[in-house]
């Protein structure tokens, strides 16, 4: 099992066709994407734990839980960004259960990510390949989901800065990266309204999907 914590802020836009999500879908088009994957949730309707399983055909499926340890509140990262900075656990671990989706609702999420990575060494950020592996750094990502809810095809967006290194550093690390990172997002602005982390998303998108009218 490997066990770490994270750093995070996170945003979601629901409308594909909004301004917003038009100007987050072209901020990282020149990265490549990094292919397509289908993520499976758990719906716990609970806004501070996450359960996801990767499943690939003829591999043990990848398996992460996250718990919300807490939240630094709204934070002013860059100009017209504002976002809830939470810091989470992660435990990942493979399984080989065939049984694994059999209880429960799931939701699968078919993703197509695209991300930089900022490495923070001495103080100074930097840019570095997605392939290097810095001691600190940030993670940036602009991912377009696309699922089903209701029979119903959705497509909605998701713009993520995850922090990664040591456990004392990641809130530096975070605040250092961030005003790099954003600083080349040209016609994007996110509030601290748009502030969700996949939890949090999924309990509001799937609860308004079935809360009578």
């Amino acid at each position: 099992m490997d066990i770490r914590s994270s750093i995070e802020v996170r945003w979601f836009v629901d409308d594909a066709g909004s301004a917003e999500a038009k100007a987050a879908a072209a901020w990282l088009r020149d990265e490549p994407p990094q292919g397509k994957r289908d993520d499976r949730y758990l719906l716990t309707g609970r806004d501070d734990v996450g359960f996801k399983a990767r499943v690939e055909e003829g591999q043990p499926a990848k398996l992460e839980t996250k718990l919300l340890l807490g939240s630094l509140g709204p934070a002013q990262l860059h100009d017209g960004f504002v976002g809830r900075i939470e810091r989470w656990r992660k435990l990942s671990l493979t399984v080989t259960d065939p049984e694994l989706e059999a209880k429960g609702e799931w939701l699968r999420l078919t993703k197509t990510r695209r991300m930089r990575k900022l490495a923070c060494e001495d103080g100074v950020v930097r840019r570095v390949d997605v392939s290097q592996n810095p001691e600190a750094g940030c993670i940036v990502e602009v991912t377009e989901l696309d699922f089903e809810l209701g029979g119903v095809a959705r497509r909605a967006i998701t713009v993520g800065l995850d922090a990664f290194g040591p456990e004392s550093m990641l809130l530096e690390v975070l605040l250092r990266a961030s005003p790099i990172a954003l600083a080349y997002a040209a016609g994007l602005q996110l509030g601290i309204a748009r502030s969700e982390s996949y939890p949090e998303w999924l309990a509001r998108t799937c609860s308004r999907e079935t809360t009578p009218a």
